[in-house]
């Protein structure tokens, strides 16, 4: 978790005991090379992270983390405090600044950090709390070294190894280490250890990982893995607990059937009256998907999402009677609630966990253990498994958006688990269609008629908009042809098509002259709506691949509809740009006081190497000057 005050998870220790002795550094800014400071707002000098796995139930987390911070951006990255809830005691944590010299300043004591919640602003129940302090300190450069120890009710969460968290961070020194008890089996997911000089030591029933002189990388353009770039180490072990409820897996099957039973058996059960209720919905349905789309749909029109992050209510889901009686609930309740009103009907559906986000995450399969930030449904069918989103009131039936497609997700039944991937858009899935006609007969008055098909991905940023009010409306019409000048909507109409997962979008607007002028000639976008392609950054020296995380379409057809005492004089040529990244063409047809402007764009998705970046950047660098190209009317 990361707020603006700059608190991680994930930094951890052992020993209770905290030495709160007034003596210097043992370093100074003179002792550190100006080469390594060279750039920099803040680096860590020097951390030391300690997990105390003491037995099944309770796990200790130790952090001494000391920081040259060298002026007031460097101030604000700093970390002030830690987070705390229910299953995590905060027993000590105290921060000391010295000076450039390494001398010692003063101590900020755990008396002096305010207590705050982190309440995410959606939350129905929160227990997820700070102590934090504000740095007053400002004479730069100076050292600031904070020191916490914490106590875990848990031992299924272990927090990993980060020797390098952020672009540009600089590590003088780091040292991780994690101790287990005997009988205890701790498994690891290492991965850029020996391409960061990180070493390992392993003895007895504990490990250690120590570096030194880490930079991370810079971050480079459309390198949307950058953080799989840097030094990381999971964990996860074979017998642990959450708040008391013990378990053991040695695979993915043992973990889901503990899962099971300990949070999602006995909270499918229903009232009478609703079962009675989703058979009458349900019997007249022509096929068993379509009874799965009746009951999702029931769900959506009879429920709302709340958030639920309290205790192990944040991992428990509450009972689908609960649900059927205050009708809201968080993913997990919402999900489970769908799962039960399912098997009312005799249909077998799958409590499913994953990681949601824009960029695609999987399930790591290598570590076995409590994952994910997010639930749905899957309900499986002879083509494959029809996913359910069930937090969302106006989502179409079996769609995913972009935070949630093509990424390795984890099934759990009573029988154990299957870890499968959700589906991917195809390339004629992820496409815009849109025409447009804009008439400059009079070209201080321009009337413009729009027609744009969403589908897809594309979908997902625009089918809440038949939520919203007329004002809300107007505002996203503004903003989308925020190219005109002096803009009115004169018409509006929205066409939801859930089952096609397509939204239709058809406006009619007025605007002052939509160009720019050049003595008695107008100058007149070709592409003024929608441009297809950004130009990535220029890297020297490259260091990364890239990615096109997914495959898109574009069409768009423009009638210009042209003013009686003007004539083209200008028209670019028509052009076609083929590539391994995709394909562009324009083409231009002049028919009279007519001009049709025909795009059609389409993006590859793949993992490319760091030898073909300049490749892309040259087709994008192409597709856009095409994309900005104008024509000209001249005074006849």
């Amino acid at each position: 978790m990361q707020n603006k005050l700059f608190i991680i998870l994930g930094f951890v220790f052992a020993s209770p005991f905290f030495c709160f002795s007034q003596g210097n550094l043992n370093f100074s800014l003179d002792s550190i090379s100006k080469e390594f400071i060279k750039d920099s707002d803040i680096i860590t000098v020097d951390k030391k992270v300690e997990i105390d796995i003491i037995d099944q139930n309770i796990s200790k987390e130790k952090l001494s983390e000391t920081f040259l911070i060298l002026n007031k951006n460097g101030l604000n990255q700093i970390k002030n405090g830690t987070d705390y809830d229910n299953l995590t005691k905060i027993d000590s944590i105290y921060i000391k600044i010295y000076n450039e010299d390494g001398q010692f300043v003063k101590t900020i004591y755990q008396q002096n950090f305010i207590d705050i919640s982190l309440f995410d602003g959606y939350s129905l129940y929160n227990d997820n709390r700070a102590k934090v302090v504000k740095l007053d300190y400002t004479k730069y450069p100076f050292f600031a070294k904070i020191e916490y120890f914490k106590t875990n009710e848990f031992t299924i969460f272990i927090n990993p190894y980060f020797a390098l968290e952020r672009e540009k961070h600089k590590v003088l020194n780091t040292e991780f280490s994690i101790s287990y008890p005997k009988g205890f089996n701790l498994k690891t997911f290492e991965i850029n250890l020996t391409e960061y000089g990180i070493e390992k030591k392993v003895e007895n029933n504990k490990i250690t990982y120590s570096g030194k002189n880490l930079i991370a990388p810079e971050f480079e353009d459309m390198n949307f893995r950058y953080l799989d770039l840097l030094p990381e180490v999971r964990f996860s072990i074979d017998k642990f607990s959450l708040s008391k409820i013990k378990g053991e897996a040695k695979n993915w099957n043992e973990f889901a059937i503990w899962y099971n039973s300990n949070f999602l058996e006995g909270i499918d059960e229903l009232p009478k009256t609703t079962v009675t209720k989703i058979r009458t919905l349900t019997q007249n349905a022509n096929s068993e998907v379509e009874k799965v789309r009746i009951v999702f749909e029931y769900v959506q029109k009879n429920t709302r999402y709340v958030s639920i992050q309290t205790g192990i209510g944040g991992w428990k889901p509450f009972s689908a009677t609960e649900v059927d009686k205050v009708k809201y609930g968080d993913c997990k309740a919402l999900t489970n609630y769908t799962k039960a009103l399912l098997k009312a009907i005799g249909i077998t559906s799958y409590y499913t966990v994953l990681f949601a986000s824009e960029k695609i995450k999987d399930i790591n399969e290598e570590i076995i253990g409590m994952q994910g930030n997010h639930v749905i449904l899957s309900y499986p069918h002879q083509d494959g498994f029809i996913f359910l989103e069930s937090t969302d009131q106006n989502v179409p039936f079996g769609y995913l958006s972009s935070m949630t497609d093509n990424r390795k997700v984890l099934l759990i039944s009573e029988d154990g688990t299957q870890i499968v991937k959700t589906q991917s858009f195809k390339q004629e899935d992820n496409r815009i269609d849109a025409n447009f006609t804009i008439d400059l007969s009079n070209v201080n008055e321009v009337i413009t008629n729009a027609e744009i098909n969403y589908n897809g991905v594309f979908y997902n940023d625009i089918f809440s908009l038949n939520t919203q009010n007329k004002n809300q409306v107007t505002d996203f019409i503004q903003n989308q042809f925020a190219v005109f000048k002096d803009l009115k909507v004169l018409d509006s109409q929205f066409e939801n098509d859930k089952n096609n997962i397509s939204y239709k979008e058809k406006v009619t607007l007025i605007s002052s002259f939509t160009g720019s002028k050049a003595g008695s000639d107008f100058l007149i976008s070709v592409n003024p709506f929608f441009k297809t392609i950004i130009v990535p950054k220029n890297v020297k020296n490259r260091t990364s691949g890239f990615q096109i995380p997914r495959n898109k379409k574009i069409s768009i057809t423009t009638k210009y509809i042209l003013p009686d005492n003007l004539k083209i004089s200008f028209l670019p040529e028509s052009e076609k740009i083929d590539s391994i990244f995709g394909e562009y063409q324009i083409e231009f047809i002049q028919n009279g006081t007519e001009l049709l402007v025909k795009l059609h764009y389409v993006e590859n998705v793949g993992n490319y190497s760091k030898e073909e970046f300049q490749r892309f950047r040259n087709f994008a660098s192409q597709v856009e000057k095409s994309d900005n190209s104008k024509f000209i009317l001249t005074q006849q």
